[in-house]
């Protein structure tokens, strides 16, 4: 086998590894989910599949550089790697009129706009949406009191109903400042 067929076979398991994330729980996702992850999101924002850089061997490859420049800006955690993506989708590949290539995933601005809003960052300037995905620790307070609430406008109709004083002085204990939220929604 020359160098070439063995970079090949390298390949098809790699890309057989990167479509294991629609079977594997979140968090147990790995690089290689990450970016099936993203070549999924790819495929649907655009109607093509993603094409891979083969300048090298998979493990060394642009696409697994660029999750692991997101994992050091971000977080290691795969559930805000997914977060990120699926904001990097929303608010910079349906925004943009040409297509882009998987290192503008990495941009600073809109790496420090996510962890902004992810962190529940009060400044004026982040914009968030009724179909904004509310950040894991306030989803954790949601799944632990049953409440099928995923998004800020699900929040702020909860917010605003009566009831739930429970779950609406946990977030006053993590500092939310609840009607300054409610007026930021739109």
């Amino acid at each position: 086998m020359d160098i070439d067929e063995k970079i090949k076979v390298q390949y098809e398991k790699f890309f057989s590894k990167i479509k294991e994330f629609k079977n594997t729980p979140i968090n147990e996702w790995k690089s290689n989910h990450l970016i099936g992850y993203y070549c999924e999101k790819y495929k649907d924002s655009y109607k093509i599949n993603y094409n891979f850089k083969y300048d090298k061997i998979p493990s060394q490859c642009h696409e697994l550089k660029m999750i692991g420049i997101l994992k050091q800006k971000i977080s290691e955690d795969p559930q805000i790697i997914k977060d990120y993506i699926d904001y990097y989708f929303e608010n910079r590949v349906k925004k943009s009129k040409k297509r882009l290539q998987i290192s503008s995933i990495i941009t600073d601005f809109l790496v420090d706009e996510f962890k902004k809003i992810y962190q529940i960052n009060q400044s004026t300037e982040v914009k968030i949406t009724r179909s904004t995905q509310l950040p894991n620790k306030i989803l954790g307070i949601m799944l632990k009191n049953k409440v099928p609430v995923k998004t800020y406008g699900d929040l702020v109709f909860l917010l605003n109903s009566d009831g739930y004083e429970n779950i609406k002085e946990e977030l006053k204990i993590m500092d939310l400042d609840i009607e300054n939220l409610k007026s930021r929604v739109v």
